[in-house]
């Protein structure tokens, strides 16, 4: 059974306006190291104790299964009790194994499974269930477990499946040499846990060294294991048995990392982060800060069950950019979300890459960190392996989405502390993955204000459809405001790249469609929703970029208004922005502005709106915008240019102008903003579309004013 939609919430964080000069904490216990643990506990016949157990959700859902395998656990804070009657006499699960949103407990106990023979079905959330499993189920089908799931394995859920339960425990399991094409402690440590019950030796060899914190355990545990190649090849014997045992778990380096970069760029300030894991396969992160320019101390190392732990001390200082890339990735691959906001801080111009792994994480990382920068106005270039960064640079206020991933939320605040105004991070339930506590100690360390809400479910996704002057801009702007809702301007895109082609000289009237399609696909457009205080064309329509420069005002211009509809009359454009447009709008929380919002780009909307007006109306409308913005017009010509628009959008072959057969059609002629949203409000209330429920340091309504545009 899949766990309930996770609480969307949103947390509005204000920078600091002076950040302290020292600090000192700790952060919870390792979540990788967690997970290993308490998958070993329940495979020793025993009993074992962990203290300093990480209890983040993703965690407590690995805890969650094993309980239904007839492991009994304990748990008081972070002390967690594990009896077991043994990896060989775990019972067959009666229902549906639910990992949640965790990655490593669904892949890890899938391996640990294979060596018994009965039935079990792993499956998680609707993130989990579209992230890469194959890269376990095949290499343990190698060893001769019998695994299957959604695509042949591909996907969760998974089901492992055998002829009986606790006979011929590991039968049919053999052990192999396995070359992994890319460094993966994940994998890795499935195939050494599945090794343990194989004939023979198993042997993992990686491209570069992984985290080594399976291997750490094993020999912890007494258990035979070898390392060769710096650690990048590691074997372990087949028939072992797993003893009980207690374990320390050290705090979570990837935790204090954003912490640790909170601080970097800030000349005289020290920050201290208590009694971290300083495993040499978790240490890039200090590597690159020390390349960076912060100074980096550790205490001396003490020993935590194999795991050498200490103080770990951050001197800030002016920060120059740095490559990060090739055997160093691995040992950073979870920091790699906050190095690339701290280089927007950095002098210079840093490269991440060789970082392909990032796109198959809780979200594509890097897709995330240049949309999420991108529309805090920070110039980032997406590589297919990673991305680059220039610096320093400024970091507007503005919304951003955590794209349903725990380190993009945290990544997130951390820019929010170098921002000119307020970051608002949306969907950060996310953040209880790794660490429930994360933004009331954030808060206290960095001296940022930090007011949380949370969005009533559903999240939906409402368009807004209709002719140019009908008021659909204005509507859906006002809409999104008032639920809270981002704003999604579809026109904005095709009038950036119809600005684009006549900057370059090319006629959109004239351009053959290819020629017209290049413009597009050549584009990199960031839109940023209006803010207070950023000026009257950006309050109006909010920002829009193209290739990092800022063209909010340029693509309203006349000549744009007139090439437009040649623009989007193009196939290969609209295929191009569409793609673009159904990227952005997914996650719902979305008011969708735009001539085919609800027919092409999401013809599955919860609420269509189709907003109309008679032609004189609209050409009245757009006069007085175009006067507002300093550009003379001729009422009868913005007329006869509506008509002639309205039956080319209508009769072109792509998307033509028509109202959704479900969409809820408003003449908005002589009516007021407040009349129409007040109507369109009704139904969202009739369909149970809410808004946030406010924020815990108090929020305000924006104003209204006639419609336009």
């Amino acid at each position: 059974m899949n766990q309930p939609e996770r609480p969307r919430k949103v947390v509005r964080i204000h920078p600091p306006a002076r950040p302290p000069a020292a600090v000192s904490l700790q952060v919870p216990g390792d979540k990788s190291i967690s997970h290993r643990a308490a998958l070993l506990a329940a495979m020793a016949r025993g009993s074992s104790t962990l203290d300093g157990f990480l209890t983040s959700s993703d965690c407590l859902a690995t805890l969650g299964a094993l309980s239904e395998l007839g492991v009994e656990i304990r748990r008081q804070e972070t002390r967690v009790w594990v009896k077991s009657p043994g990896w060989r006499a775990w019972s067959e699960p009666a229902g549906i194994l639910d990992l949640g949103n965790s990655g490593t407990g669904i892949r890890l106990l899938t391996a640990a499974l294979a060596p018994l023979n009965g039935l079990a079905v792993l499956t998680g959330d609707a993130s989990l269930r579209r992230r890469p499993m194959g890269r376990v189920v095949r290499p343990l089908r190698e060893m001769g477990a019998n695994i299957t799931g959604r695509r042949h394995g591909e996907l969760a859920p998974l089901v492992v499946m055998g002829r009986g339960w606790k006979e011929n425990f590991g039968e049919g399991l053999v052990g192999r040499e396995f070359r992994l094409p890319v460094a993966s402690a994940q994998v890795k440590t499935a195939l050494l846990l599945a090794g343990l019950a194989a004939q023979g030796w198993t042997v993992v060899e990686e491209p570069a060294a992984s985290r080594d914190h399976t291997e750490r355990l094993f020999r912890y545990l007494g258990l035979r294991i070898e390392w060769e190649g710096a650690g990048a090849r590691v074997a372990v014997a087949g028939g072992q048995e797993v003893q009980p045992f207690t374990l320390t778990i050290p705090g979570d380096i990837s935790s204090a990392a954003f912490f640790l970069c909170a601080f970097a760029p800030l000349p005289g300030a020290e920050v201290v982060v208590k009694g971290v894991g300083i495993n040499p396969t978790r240490t890039g992160l200090f590597a690159a800060l020390r390349r960076m320019g912060a100074r980096v101390e550790m205490g001396s190392p003490q020993d935590a069950g194999g795991e050498p732990v200490a103080d770990v001390r951050l001197a800030g200082a002016p920060l120059v950019a740095t490559t990060i890339e090739g055997a160093e990735i691995p040992l950073l691959i979870d920091e790699l979300p906050v190095l690339a906001v701290l280089a927007t801080q950095a002098r210079g111009e840093t490269v991440i890459k060789d970082a392909a792994e990032l796109r198959v994480k809780e979200s594509d990382r890097i897709a995330a960190l240049a949309r999420c920068l991108g529309r805090l106005g920070v110039v980032v270039r997406e590589l297919p392996d990673g991305l680059v960064i220039p610096g320093p640079q400024r970091i507007r206020s503005g919304r951003v989405s955590s794209d349903g991933d725990h380190r993009i939320a945290m990544a997130m605040a951390v820019a929010s502390l170098w921002a000119e105004g307020p970051v608002e991070i949306e969907d950060v339930g996310w953040v209880d993955t790794s660490f429930p506590a994360f933004f009331r100690q954030f808060a206290a360390v960095t001296g940022a204000r930090v007011e949380e809400g949370a969005h009533q479910a559903p999240a939906a996704t409402i368009t807004v459809d209709g002719p140019a002057g009908a008021g659909k801009s204005t509507v859906a702007r006002r809409l999104a405001e008032m639920l809270n809702y981002r704003y999604l301007d579809t026109g904005a895109m095709y009038r950036a790249v119809t600005w684009k082609a006549l900057s370059l000289g090319i006629d959109p009237s004239r351009a053959s469609d290819e020629e017209l399609a290049g413009v597009a696909r050549s584009s990199r457009i960031e839109l940023e929703a209006a803010r207070p205080g950023a000026g009257p064309e950006a309050i109006e329509h909010g920002r829009v970029f193209l290739d990092g420069r800022d063209v909010t005002a340029a693509v309203r211009a006349p000549e744009v208004n007139q090439a437009v509809s040649w623009m989007a009359r193009v196939p290969q454009v609209r295929e191009v922005l569409v793609a673009e447009q159904r990227r952005l709008a997914s996650g719902g929380m979305v008011v969708i502005d735009g001539r085919d919002a609800g027919t092409v780009i999401c013809p599955e909307a919860d609420l269509k709106l189709f907003i109309t007006a008679n032609p004189a109306e609209r050409a009245r409308r757009r006069w007085l915008e175009l006067r507002e913005q300093g550009y003379e017009a001729d009422l009868s010509e913005l007329e006869g240019e509506l008509r002639r628009r309205d039956q080319l959008d209508s009769e072109r072959e792509v998307a033509p102008l028509r109202a959704a057969p479900d969409a809820m059609v408003i003449d908005t002629s002589g009516r007021s903003v407040e009349s129409v949203l007040a109507e369109i409000l009704a139904e969202c209330e009739r369909r149970g579309l809410h808004c946030y429920t406010g924020w815990s340091g108090g929020s305000g309504d924006p104003s209204l004013s006639g419609i336009s545009g």
